[in-house]
């Protein structure tokens, strides 16, 4: 569910592309299924992905699909540390960004953070974030982040990024603060 709504933030940033996110109860759904709740919605794409995890170590598949007839368009594997999700995610947010031709993840950060004092505090902090796991990185990211918020002209991309920071604070430390924060 994470990365079906990472990869449905992403995409819909593009700017150029209307996301519909489908979920079904059932796990076990065939590509058929997707297809035919993807035309429901009037998709155009759909994107299927599968997600294995073993030893620690993290394997998912994802394809980029016509749903009119199921046929695969593009396809990639991403794999990685089960326990770096961050990673992955960023990792399958490229993969499915090339195979629809979009700018890298990352890219838009030039563009909505414009002043390059910034940009660069900004890009530091995902850096940080990077080490999700690792609170005196994450208390990084989020100090940086509250001075770009608290700046002149606060970037909405500086808010999202600062409310995922704080997120994984309460995912460290469990304190509900950081949830409210988020």
């Amino acid at each position: 569910a994470e990365l079906t709504e990472a990869l449905g933030s992403r995409l819909a940033r593009a700017g150029r592309l209307h996301v519909a996110t489908l979920a079904v109860e059932d796990e076990d759904v065939g590509v058929e299924r997707w297809c035919a709740l993807a035309l429901r919605q009037g998709a155009q794409l759909l994107v299927t992905g599968t997600v294995r995890v073993e030893a620690g170590l993290a394997r998912v598949d994802v394809a980029l699909r016509d749903p009119g007839n199921g046929t695969t368009i593009a396809a990639e594997r991403v794999e990685g540390n089960a326990a770096d999700r961050f990673a992955l995610e960023d990792a399958l947010i490229g993969a499915v960004a090339r195979a629809l031709h979009l700018p890298p993840p990352g890219a838009e950060n030039r563009a909505v953070v414009a002043d390059p004092a910034a940009r660069e505090h900004f890009e530091e902090a995902v850096r940080y974030l990077r080490r999700h796991d690792h609170e005196p990185s994450v208390d990084s990211a989020i100090r940086l982040l509250e001075r770009l918020v608290a700046g002149p002209a606060p970037v909405p991309a500086c808010r999202a990024l600062l409310a995922r920071a704080c997120l994984a604070k309460f995912q460290l430390t469990a304190e509900h603060v950081w949830e409210s924060r988020a």
